[in-house]
């Protein structure tokens, strides 16, 4: 438990500086407290703002003996009279010192939010800055300061330490900075394991976004922006944390639906939420906090096949409202053309109008699998309807292939249910399968290929013989033939038996 309680002070942390003066010597009884010295920051993070706080100036300092005087800063004039302060800070005449011994990383840390908090409410102006403006140099300085104890904090809500005594500082930024990560169910819900899924028009979509919580953490918002065929719920279907702790929605969060930025919706952490959980953020205990939301897919027409619907989101944070990394799932929808013809004497694809089919998902033998669809005769869509509206009959229009879509992966049946007029009618159902490819689009395999449209052939029904026609005229000759032989065997036997 020490372990952890160091590591997460480090983390946070703070600080400050004495300094010594380069020119002092080892035998030195006294320091220069007009030099001054600079503060580097280690590894810091890119676009985020260092503030450094003077809290208290150094009058005068040891080296030899590692004694150090100091007076509060005149910024921080009312700062032994805050609550909690003198927990920490003594006044020995105008001097201030600590008020044991004890300056362990778990007292620093709580000193350091206490000093924060104090310069928050009394808007008190640091007294240096310095922002990291590039995604490659991590090590930035900033100075000339002049020697004292400081309070450093960033832009990111986040805190950082100093640890040593030399007008040059070196400290490291150890938090790192929050992030993102979005995942899609394929599976109505039960895991989320995906960055691609495909849906039926009129379906589900289920999301989790999973935000990664750094010591520090402060005025995080999420930013979700969903394509305009994905219908946000409205709510969160669900909150938790790593800490498995029940979240209370109301209370720790508020949700707006309908945000000023572009975006779908924003959730926000309110002051309940940092108050409760702060301890365990600022320990490094809360380390992630999941929301599962939903949004249903309404597509109005077949335009949206093989398209990819984005959901997106990203975080701000700290001060100065920094953006984290921007994460995406995508959903797809599908559509299969289906061109019903024949062939004329030459063996020319030709077109056939009103022939009619039934569509089912997965098995062709049982009626609740039967589809039902939604005619748009400008598009010469079949699209694919939810519930009990809907027709479970397509027609081909005898021009071109009629397409039905809205539909997710899967295996379909196409069944003829009444060929056009003289034609014959398929006695099999046709087996479609529809798979999501790596790039997230859809491949049509049917009879053990890949086609982009599935034609159906139909034959043209056997001509029988009709009345007037030479097929009649030709059983009545032979009938006639047969009567006439039977007669002149029959005459031949009775002149036979006459002699």
């Amino acid at each position: 438990m020490k372990l952890i309680k160091k590591i997460a002070a480090i983390m946070f942390a703070f600080m400050m500086v004495f300094s010594l003066s380069t020119n002092a010597k080892a035998n030195d009884d006294s320091g220069d407290s007009t030099a001054t010295g600079t503060i580097t920051i280690e590894n810091s993070n890119a676009g985020q703002t260092y503030k450094l706080y003077r809290i208290l100036d150094l009058e005068s300092y040891n080296n030899v003996d590692k004694a150090y005087s100091y007076k509060l800063s005149t910024k921080w004039t009312g700062f032994l009279e805050y609550e909690g302060v003198d927990a920490y800070l003594k006044k020995d005449n105008d001097y201030v010192t600590w008020v044991n011994a004890k300056q362990d990383e778990e007292t620093t840390r709580k000193f350091v939010k206490l000093a924060l908090k104090y310069a928050g409410e009394k808007t008190i102006v640091e007294d240096g800055s310095v922002k990291n403006e590039s995604e490659t140099i991590k090590n930035i300085t900033t100075g000339p300061l002049k020697l004292g104890y400081y309070l450093v904090s960033s832009t990111a809500g986040s805190l950082i330490s100093i640890d040593t005594n030399n007008p040059n500082k070196n400290i490291k930024e150890k938090n790192g900075v929050p992030t993102v990560t979005k995942m899609i169910s394929t599976d109505n819900g039960t895991t989320y394991s995906a960055k691609k899924n495909s849906v039926n028009a009129g379906d589900h979509v289920f999301y989790q976004t999973t935000i990664t919580f750094k010591p520090g953490a402060k005025n995080y918002k999420l930013h979700d922006t969903m394509d305009n065929k994905l219908k946000f719920a409205g709510y969160i279907h669900d909150i938790h944390t790593n800490l498995g702790s029940t979240f209370d929605q109301t209370k720790y969060i508020n949700l707006v639906t309908s945000p000023t930025d572009g975006c779908t919706f924003e959730v926000t952490f309110t002051d309940a939420f940092y108050t409760y959980y702060r301890d365990k953020i600022d320990n490094d205990e809360l380390k992630t906090v999941t929301l599962t939301y939903v949004a249903t897919f309404a597509a109005e027409n077949g335009s949206y096949i093989n398209q990819p619907m984005k959901n997106t989101t990203h975080l701000t944070y700290g001060d100065s409202n920094t953006e984290s990394n921007t994460d995406e799932t995508k959903t797809y929808t599908f559509g299969v053309p289906v061109l019903k013809y024949t062939k004329d004497e030459n063996g020319v694809k030709k077109t056939l109008a009103n022939a009619q089919f039934n569509l089912y998902k997965n098995s062709a033998d049982d009626e609740k699998n039967k589809l039902k669809f939604t005619y748009d005769p400008t598009n010469e869509y079949y699209r694919y309807t939810t519930g009990e509206s809907g027709n479970d009959t397509m027609t081909s229009n005898g021009t071109k292939a009629f397409t039905i879509t809205g539909l997710e992966a899967g295996t379909y049946y196409l069944k003829e249910t009444k060929a056009p007029n003289g034609y014959n009618r398929l006695t099999s159902p046709i087996k479609i399968e529809i798979k999501q490819k790596d790039d997230g689009t859809q491949q049509i395999i049917w009879n053990n290929k890949e086609v982009t449209t599935v034609d159906v052939l139909n034959e043209k029904g056997s001509l029988l013989p009709q009345t007037g026609g030479m097929g009649t005229t030709l059983i009545y000759l032979i009938g006639g033939a047969l009567v006439l032989g039977s007669g002149i065997v029959l005459a031949n036997k009775k002149r036979a038996k006459a002699k």
